[in-house]
C-alpha cells in the first residue's frame, strides 16, 4: 500500500534505524482519505523525519498483536481503545 502521510512526532532511535509515527492522510494510489496513526520502522536514519513533514510511503500494514507472554502489557487492547 502506498500512503500519503505526515510525520506526527519526532522519530525515536531504535536498534538498526528509527521508529517514526505518521498521521495517515490519503491512499496515494486512489486519493481516498485515510485517518489514524501508523508506526513505521525505518532501517535508514538518513532521511530528515521532522514533525509536520509530508511523505509518501510504501509499506505493508499489519494489525498490532501481543507477543503472548504471560502477564505482558496488552498492546492490542490498549491501541484498540
Amino acid at each position: 500500500m502506498q500512503m500519503r502521510a505526515m510525520v506526527a512526532e519526532p522519530p525515536k532511535p531504535r536498534r538498526g534505524g528509527l521508529s517514526v509515527t505518521l498521521e495517515a492522510l490519503a491512499d496515494a494510489e486512489t486519493g481516498l482519505p485515510l485517518c489514524g496513526r501508523v508506526r513505521l520502522y525505518v532501517k535508514s536514519a538518513h532521511y530528515p523525519w521532522r514533525p509536520g513533514r509530508k511523505v509518501v510511503v510504501s509499506s505493508t500494514l499489519r494489525p498490532i498483536r501481543n507477543l503472548g507472554n504471560p502477564g505482558e502489557f496488552d498492546w492490542a487492547g490498549w491501541n484498540a481503545r
